[in-house]
């Protein structure tokens, strides 16, 4: 077991390991991706074994936007477009990285560290058009 000190902030994290090195995507407002900090890194290296592990954010600056479902598309301060918007450029990053690549997923709000986690497949072709939302603490693997 390992103790490390981080301050959470309740938002949802969603991270993306990979045995190559991918392409970081800035903050623009949306869709986005960075190399995972190290204190991050220490808490989910074990979790995902990759190479290389990077968070994404949405236009929230977190994951919390990477989810959406109809019952938002009539509140504005859900912004069901945007949120869909970078689901879409999330699921399009992934598309991309996946022929010659091994990706993994892994969402959390880090309020609860298991010794294992559930293991499950995430299909990009079977993806419902009108929610999307990732489990918290299952290991996802990435399928094209």
């Amino acid at each position: 077991m390992f103790l490390v000190k981080y301050i959470c902030l309740m938002c949802t994290s969603v991270f993306i390991g990979s045995n190559k090195e991918l392409k970081a995507v800035s903050y623009n407002g949306g869709f986005h991706t960075s190399p995972a900090e190290e204190n991050i890194l220490q808490m989910v290296v074990h979790v995902l074994k990759s190479n290389y592990i990077y968070e994404a954010g949405s236009f929230m600056g977190c994951a919390c936007g990477l989810s959406y479902d109809e019952t938002m598309i009539n509140n504005p301060e859900e912004n069901y477009f945007q949120r869909k918007k970078d689901v879409n450029d999330f699921i399009q990053y992934l598309k991309e990285h996946t022929s010659d690549n091994s990706l993994k997923l892994f969402c959390t709000d880090f309020t609860e560290f298991k010794e294992s986690y559930d293991e499950s497949d995430f299909n990009l072709e079977s993806l419902a058009e009108n929610a999307f939302d990732l489990d918290e603490l299952v290991v996802y693997n990435v399928k094209s």
